[in-house]
């Protein structure tokens, strides 16, 4: 996707104007008849087409102020790009394109009679299962859109257009392109400034920042349904800072606050889409649609006819939140259950037990096979208190392929030990106390067992799933015979190790017992032994080998946590109560920030301030250890570091930008930082050493991007902390401050 292109909306005195008048023929076919809007790169008119029996059209033109600026002009030009690629009953269509008379371009869009969103919401909201339809339907739309590469990112009651057929069904219609991201853009400029675009009170966090992604349209629906239920936007119209705030601490008034009839679970969907980090999201705006439907109607369709003219008929989902009448025998099934287990997780403390599970359900959720038999209604989801079984219906091969899936999405998380087991066997489908859909049976027990045969990063099969993938090429080479295991209950299991070479333990599990060996050593032992002691004695010198020898130690693991405490200013005293985040966020210079950092190890702390590029400050500053006699890097266990720990906290200027702080924590001391922070190396301005000389700059960037390069970094958000972790004895992790 390309980079993320935002701008703030134009000041009134410098709204676009426009030549076009009633009357006037666009491409000797198009007769404008009157004007419908405006906006920040051109006028939308109601036109006829006189070629086709005067067919009302919706015509857009640019303005010539517009098309001066090289950015607008590449966003017009997208918007037809988008619509000429997207072919969806839910988005409104493209007709034709040309240029008026005076060289401005123009686009001629299908013309739909109704009126917007906006024009729908009321106090207290609309009926519920109205507005999950006309959720559903626009997320629906919008997955079609990125489907083709295409992201909105300017979803709001406004854009979107309410059509009523004659029946009295209604038809959302998603409109205005005009700022959307377009992967592989015939239009794409380098070097083109990048733009901050949206509207504010409808935008995801991560916008604000020039990051948007796919679930950032997901959050802007989810601000949308939340008005159209409840009457009130989630966060009240305020400043960028207050609303960034506001957005990280969720909805002031939970929805069911405000709509009492809401269903509990129609809540959790919706505060599920305005999640702060688009991880935590919905992975789609279909699926965030879907979900807030059925939680709205109980599965039934209550938005008409319109859900079959934009769906196609999908199978009822499988998943654990579907219910069933308890009093309905159930069928025995041949199901196929992943069983995770997460190894340790009684001994960790609470917080890390709900941080784990937390991490856990979002790497299984982005795999492709957990999507996929979601979407198709072939899963059901169990939690098992420390992990979860999924059980599969359908291919054979889909549990073990979402097994190598997390296993390879887990390296990136070394502190996530995971266990896994999967089995083919009979199930039931059931309905548990709150009539949700269960499952029981020999199958699911059968996983959980193998599950248990196993140790950390072990992916371990039943000889029935084995003797499937057996007969495949893509796992015949990745599979392991370990024998019978007995497992829980003295019950024997045949089992097989799955490892690929990218994932798995190639280890043999601890509860399965060695092979006996046989009396006396065998030929084939002495031939061994015999060339291991010869080729020592070539070396030099004689070496004992032993099989018995015990595994290396794991690498020693630095580890830092780190927060951030902001402190909003009126002048030169505090305005409200400071405010405690996991790590980046954007302020401005009304803002005081401090660093709290964490750990349990000895070291040496260094922390460095670049300041934003092409500003002329974009040196080193080196802001802990400060520059005073007998001020040392070095800090004794537990560190615990409160920077600055006196005054107001670290100001910002006037100068606006990005903030690049780094943190640097090491087992030794580091030379070139030591000297630096003596200020050895360049010009001393405000008692800080400034880096101001070459090689130093590159030696330092050189130094830092090399101490990043094992980093693992973990942020909770809840917690409000940051984790970073290395296997090198010194790391360094970089904070970006965006100063708006």
């Amino acid at each position: 996707m390309p980079e993320d292109d935002v701008t703030q909306p134009l000041p009134e005195d410098l709204q676009p104007r426009s030549s076009a008048v009633g009357g006037q023929l666009l491409k000797g076919r198009y007769r404008i008849q009157k004007e419908l809007g405006r906006g920040g790169f051109g006028v939308v008119y109601l036109a006829e087409d006189t070629q086709l029996l005067s067919k009302l059209v919706v015509v857009k033109i640019l303005t010539l102020d517009a098309a001066d600026d090289a950015w607008i002009l590449k966003k017009f030009n997208q918007e037809m790009e988008a619509l000429s690629r997207i072919n969806h009953p839910g988005v409104i269509g493209s007709l034709d394109a040309g240029q008026t008379a005076e060289g401005k371009p123009f686009l001629v869009m299908q013309y739909v009679e109704g009126g917007s969103l906006r024009a729908e919401i009321r106090e207290g909201g609309i009926e519920i299962a109205r507005a999950a339809g006309i959720v559903r339907q626009t997320g629906q739309a919008l997955s079609a859109a990125h489907d083709k590469g295409i992201w909105h990112r300017d979803i709001k009651p406004e854009n979107i257009l309410l059509q009523r057929a004659a029946e009295g069904e209604e038809y959302a219609k998603l409109i205005d392109f005009g700022i959307a991201s377009i992967a592989d853009s015939q239009f794409e400029a380098s070097g083109m400034k990048t733009k901050v675009a949206g509207s504010f009170s409808y935008m995801a966090p991560e916008q604000f920042q020039a990051k948007a992604v796919a679930q950032s349209d997901v959050y802007s629906l989810g601000v949308v349904a939340y008005e159209l239920i409840t009457g009130k936007k989630p966060f009240p119209d305020a400043s960028v800072y207050d609303l960034i705030m506001n957005q990280q601490k969720g909805p002031a008034a939970r929805p069911c606050q405000l709509r009492p009839d809401l269903p509990a679970q129609a809540e959790q969907v919706i505060l599920k889409a305005l999640a702060y980090e688009p991880e935590n999201r919905y992975l789609r705006p279909r699926e965030f649609g879907d979900e807030l439907h059925r939680a709205c109607t109980g599965g039934q369709t209550q938005f008409t006819a319109a859900a079959a003219a934009v769906e196609a008929p999908r199978p009822a989902a499988v998943t654990g939140v579907q219910t069933m009448d308890p009093n309905t025998p159930s069928q025995l099934e041949v199901a196929h259950v992943l069983f995770l287990d997460i190894v340790g997780y009684s001994t960790l403390a609470m917080d890390q037990q709900t941080q784990y599970l937390r991490e856990l359900n979002q790497v299984v959720r982005e795999t492709a096979a957990f999507q996929k038999a979601e979407q198709a209604g072939s899963l059901i989801r169990l939690p098992t208190g420390d992990g979860m079984a999924l059980t599969f219906f359908g291919n054979p091969t889909t549990p073990v392929e979402c097994a190598v899936e997390i296993a390879a999405r887990l390296k990136s998380k070394p502190h996530l030990l995971l266990r896994t087991g999967v089995h083919t066997g009979p199930v039931y489908r059931v309905a548990d106390i709150n009539t949700n859909m269960n499952v029981s049976g020999g199958g699911i027990n059968m996983a959980q067992r193998v599950m248990d045969a196993g140790d950390a990063g072990h992916i371990l099969v039943s000889a029935a799933v084995a003797d499937i993938l057996l007969q495949l090429s893509a796992w015949r080479d990745s599979l392991t015979d370990l024998g019978e295991v007995s497992v829980k209950h003295g019950v024997k299991v045949r089992i097989y190790n799955l490892c690929t070479g990218e994932v798995g333990n190639a280890a043999v599990p601890k509860k399965v017992k060695p092979p006996e060996p046989e009396p006396g050593p065998s030929r084939r032992g002495l031939v061994i032994a015999a060339a291991v002691v010869v080729a020592a004695a070539a070396g030099g010198g004689y070496y004992y080998w032993s099989i018995s020898q015990p595994p290396p130690a794991p690498p020693v693991q630095r580890t830092l946590q780190y927060s951030i405490t902001v402190q909003k200013y009126a002048g030169e005293k505090p305005d409200g109560a400071p405010m405690e985040y996991p790590g980046e966020m954007i302020y401005t210079a009304d803002h005081r920030i401090r660093v709290n950092l964490f750990s349990n190890e000895a070291g040496h702390l260094y922390i460095l301030n670049l300041g934003p590029a092409g500003t002329g400050k974009d040196s080193f500053v080196v802001l802990y250890p400060p520059l005073a006699a007998g001020a040392s890097s070095a800090v004794k266990p537990p560190l615990n570091i409160r920077y600055p720990a006196e005054g107001d906290g670290i100001r910002f200027d006037t100068q606006r930008g990005t903030e690049r702080m780094y943190l640097v924590w090491s087992a030794t001391q580091i030379p070139l930082l030591e000297s630096a922070a003596a200020g050895s190396l360049g010009d001393v301005v405000h008692n800080h050493a400034m880096i101001l000389e070459q090689p130093h700059m590159k030696d330092i960037q050189d130094l830092l991007a090399k101490l990043t390069e094992s980093n693992q970094v973990d942020k909770n958000v809840e917690l409000k902390r940051t984790t970073v972790r290395s296997t090198s004895d010194a790391l360094a992790h970089l904070i970006k401050l965006e100063h708006y």
